[in-house]
């Protein structure tokens, strides 16, 4: 493990993805023909990197009732303070002013009423109790709301590991600016096709197994205006916050380390209730919290299996440090 990604593994609890897709816009809004397989493809590699849970609709499903209960109900019911949520939309998008819209399966061109603005996504966001939120658009909007952060004068010093991963943020990724149309060829959107490489690795330019989002702006943002004949000039930024999401692959992860399926640890008579929220909290990675359940509970009773709890939490937290 290399520090940064040791330190990345140790800040979430749970990575969540969303993924949407809109093909079948309503006239006179075009259809698109790769943005439901974008979407699937997204899914599909959000798992593979190790990803908690995925959540995905599509087209019929992708109304913008549909966008607006999976953002601001259902995934905030879920989410914990210590998560990362990571969500991915490929579809249409517009501007309206200087504020950027993406386009729903429902959407027409009366953007205020039908489209979801960013602005929007900004409050769904920080109705999650998630740390971490980074969109990822196929499609392109205005990107007057994003404030870029500040360059990290050494990004391998773990000093900036602590503050990337700790600070609250939500942060955007998009296919372009307003005015721009969203390119396909091969079956692909021209950036999710470069999105799906940089998350495999391909943005990891300095080989510390973490990607932050300026790394994947740098290397999707070329590679797309190659591809799209100047057509397309992908956005980044800051919605809220001053932190940055951290990426990586967990099959680059040393098998003994990586994460398993939740552990069936052993409950003890007469505190089986504490016990299974407990074991909650801590399949649920939230250190922190158990640690503090665990003591608590120590306080009232006394059993060799809360002190095996804490040992687990204390390696968790910090396999090299507390190891001995």
């Amino acid at each position: 493990l290399t520090p940064a990604l040791e330190k990345a593994r140790s800040q979430y609890a749970r990575r969540i993805a969303v993924t949407i897709g809109v093909n079948a816009y309503q006239p006179p809004i075009a259809p698109l023909k790769a943005a439901v397989s974008d979407a699937e493809r997204m899914a599909q590699l959000f798992r593979q990197l190790g990803f908690d849970k995925i959540e995905s609709i599509s087209d019929q499903q992708a109304t913008r009732e549909g966008i607006l209960d999976l953002m601001e109900r259902r995934v905030p019911m879920d989410a914990s303070a210590d998560d990362l949520v990571v969500v991915f939309f490929a579809g249409h998008g517009a501007t309206a002013g200087q504020t950027g819209y993406i386009l729903p399966q429902d959407g027409t061109k009366d953007l205020k009423k039908t489209g979801i603005s960013v602005q929007r996504l900004k409050e769904s966001a920080l109705r999650m109790k998630a740390r971490h939120v980074l969109y990822l658009m196929d499609a392109c909007f205005s990107g007057s709301m994003f404030r870029k952060p500040p360059p990290s004068s050494n990004p391998n010093d773990l000093a900036y590991w602590e503050t990337a991963a700790k600070q609250r943020v939500v942060q955007i990724v998009t296919a372009g600016g307003a005015d721009e149309t969203v390119l396909e060829s091969g079956g692909w959107g021209s950036f999710t096709r470069h999105l799906h490489a940089a998350l495999q690795g391909g943005a990891d330019d300095n080989r510390d197994a973490v990607s932050t989002v300026p790394e994947l702006a740098a290397y999707i943002t070329g590679r797309v205006v190659k591809d799209t004949k100047d057509h397309q000039h992908p956005l980044w930024g800051n919605i809220e916050g001053t932190g940055n999401v951290l990426m990586w692959d967990e099959r680059l992860v040393p098998e003994q380390a990586r994460r398993t399926a939740p552990k069936q640890r052993p409950l003890v008579e007469g505190m089986e209730d504490e016990l299974r929220r407990i074991h909650d909290t801590m399949n649920r990675r939230q250190w922190k919290g158990a640690e503090q359940a665990v003591r608590d509970l120590a306080l009232k009773k006394q059993h060799p299996e809360l002190n095996l709890l804490l040992a687990e939490i204390y390696l968790e937290q910090d396999a090299l440090a507390n190891a001995a």
